[in-house]
């Protein structure tokens, strides 16, 4: 029989598209205020994998990357998604469309997950409208990606910069055990 037991804090990552500098460090303080400091912050790589985002936010589209210091729970994932979903509205333009997406997700020394609004085969709900897509898995020295992983998300530099977060994570909860 399988004990349920509290599981271990895991690193709360964000990915922020946008175009607007002005725009995007206004979302860095809030997002500050509500996380803490990020111990990680990539800002301003070119996100070239696709096009989808450019007719509601324009072009050209950046991606910031950032980790936190604080580590979270898993099950903060839906709130946490929930709250980002109410920031994008907040920032929406006056013709109502996105300036920013907001996509959160997490890792611990196994997996990189994000967080959907959008069901699909590979995704398992978790409440609150909210999926969990398992995106990369941590397999010996580096992370692999599965059949759905999103392209930016096989590529450089996302793959160096989770490497680099893993590394905090992984020491974090080295120190804690101590």
């Amino acid at each position: 029989m399988s004990t349920p037991h509290t599981p271990q804090p895991v690193k709360l990552i964000l990915s922020v598209l946008y175009r607007d500098d002005v725009v995007f460090q206004r979302v860095l303080e809030i997002v500050q205020t509500k996380f803490g400091s990020p111990d990680f912050l990539e800002r301003k790589i070119p996100f070239t994998f696709t096009t989808y985002y450019e007719p509601e936010m324009g072009a050209p589209l950046y991606r910031a990357f950032l980790s936190f210091e604080k580590c979270i729970l898993p099950d903060q994932l839906v709130e946490i998604k929930l709250w980002t979903n109410q920031l994008e509205k907040e920032f929406l333009n006056p013709t109502g469309k996105r300036q920013l997406n907001l996509d959160p997700g997490y890792l611990n020394g196994a997996q990189v997950i994000l967080a959907t609004g959008k069901n699909f085969s590979h995704r398992v709900y978790l409440n609150s409208g909210i999926f969990a897509d398992l995106t990369l898995v941590y397999v010996k020295e580096g992370y692999q990606a599965l059949p759905w992983t999103y392209p930016d998300y096989q590529a450089e530099p996302l793959k160096s910069i989770l490497l680099t977060i893993r590394k905090t994570y992984l020491r974090q909860m080295n120190e804690r055990k101590n």
